[in-house]
């Protein structure tokens, strides 16, 4: 799969300026000191030197031998595992982790983990940490329920921004289903039956970009609660982007990756058949009794994209928030104040009780 690609040439950039090393901006899309701010531009160029003034997705057979060695690829990334959480993430050779971007315990070793399938593309991120701090505060002032600690940042850890790893799919799908339309019907005595009929077909359609997430370390649902994710924006993979930030390494393999791939497809055309069964007939009820599927023409590619990450600890439990590198988007869990929640309800029982009494008082009269 990577036999013929280049050997990846880790960029150590320093500002020649004042030496200090330059981090991927997410405002300018370019590279920036972080000490003085000057600002440099950096290309994605083809072999001959030239720029790329257009990215062409490239996808791989899924039923042919999944990555062989990508020279160079192992030799300048290196793989950290937190004990805390068991996050594997990587780094490039000049940087050291020190702190798990997911939950924030210092408990980071350095392993003798192969980074694995070097991601062939990724998103670079588009919201800064000050915008997604920002994000946040708007966010969780909404939640009412909040634990105050978190309302006010004390002990919440300061976001980091992190790219996820993703396996996406494209494939063809074909179908033959079976089903059961139900016409609800009323007599003359306003008695209502249903009268079904039986329908069977073919369905057949292509999808693309079926995004299944290849980490354990965030639940799948989680992860999906701050999508989506704009695949138009994809660029090629260069160290570059990943400057100021962590990426993790896929703890969930292609082959398992399809599988929940296989399901989704599953669902989405079940929803579809569906849909187009209610268009046509315009049945007051529709069940499928039936359905085979066949993927065919299956292919793949592994992918980063962004997410800010922060963590609250409470009580011993670690409680996640989530925001969209590239749109901004949060998602999280909270400890619940149960205080407010037992102001709220007495609140709301005395409200209770009141109507009650006024209501018992009038009926008096």
């Amino acid at each position: 799969m990577y036999s013929d690609a280049k050997k990846e040439q880790m960029k150590n950039y320093k500002c020649k300026n004042c030496g200090g090393a330059f981090l991927f901006d997410p405002v300018t899309q370019k590279m920036k000191c972080e000490r003085c701010g000057t600002v440099e531009d950096f290309q994605d160029v083809d072999e001959s030197g030239g720029k790329l003034e257009k990215v062409e997705i490239n996808t791989y057979d899924f039923n042919l031998e999944e990555h062989k060695d990508f020279t160079g690829w192992a030799d300048e990334i290196r793989v950290y595992r937190c004990s805390s959480c068991g996050a594997t993430t990587t780094l490039d050779k000049y940087h050291i982790s020190t702190q798990c971007p997911f939950c924030g315990s210092s408990q980071v070793q350095k392993t003798n983990m192969s980074p694995g399938i070097k991601p062939e593309y990724l998103i670079p991120f588009q919201v800064t940490q000050t915008k997604a701090e920002e994000l946040f505060k708007e966010w969780i002032r909404g939640q009412f329920f909040a634990k105050s600690g978190v309302k006010q940042k004390q002990d919440l850890d300061r976001f980091k921004g992190v790219y996820l790893p993703f396996w996406n799919f494209d494939a063809f799908m074909e179908s033959y289903y079976k089903a059961r339309l139900g016409f609800d019907e009323q007599d003359s005595d306003g008695n209502t039956s249903t009268r079904w009929r039986r329908e069977s077909g073919t369905y057949a359609r292509d999808y693309s970009d079926v995004q299944v997430t290849a980490s354990e370390t965030i639940e799948h649902e989680r992860v999906v609660s701050i999508y989506p994710y704009n695949m138009k924006e994809l660029r090629p993979y260069d160290m570059n982007f990943l400057s100021g930030f962590t990426a993790e390494r896929y703890s969930i393999g292609a082959a398992e990756g399809f599988e929940t791939a296989k399901s989704m497809i599953d669902s989405r055309a079940r929803s579809e058949v569906t849909e187009k069964l209610r268009n046509k007939y315009n049945p007051d009820r529709i069940e499928i009794t039936s359905f085979q599927m066949n993927l065919s023409n299956v292919k793949y590619k592994h992918i980063l994209a962004p997410v800010w990450v922060s963590a609250f600890t409470y009580n011993g439990k670690t409680y996640r928030f989530l925001i969209n590198g590239q749109t901004g988007k949060v998602d999280g869990k909270f400890p619940i104040s149960w205080l407010k929640v037992a102001i709220v309800s007495i609140v709301i029982t005395l409200v209770i009780l009141i109507v009650i009494y006024i209501f018992m008082k009038m009926s008096e009269f």
